[in-house]
C-alpha cells in the first residue's frame, strides 16, 4: 500500500501565514511563495477564502475498510 505523508511546506497553515503576514501578523509558519507574490504585486483590503473539500462518505466508503 502506498503511503502518502502531508506537505508541511505547501499547505492550509502556510495559506494563514501568508494572509497573517499580508496583514503585519507574526506566525511562527512558513509562508507560500506564490501567495506571498501576489500579495506584492497588488494590496489588499479584504482578502476572502473558499475552502471546499473533495472528500465525502463516499470516497471514504469506496477507499477504506469497514472497521478503519
Amino acid at each position: 500500500m502506498l503511503k502518502l505523508y502531508p506537505n508541511y511546506e505547501k499547505s492550509l497553515i502556510n495559506l494563514s501565514s501568508s494572509i497573517l503576514k499580508e496583514f503585519g501578523i507574526e506566525c511562527r509558519y512558513g509562508t507560500l511563495r506564490r501567495v506571498d507574490k501576489l500579495f506584492r504585486e497588488e494590496k489588499y483590503k479584504n482578502i476572502i477564502v473558499l475552502f471546499y473539500s473533495g472528500l465525502g462518505t463516499r470516497m471514504l466508503d469506496r477507499n477504506l475498510e469497514v472497521n478503519s
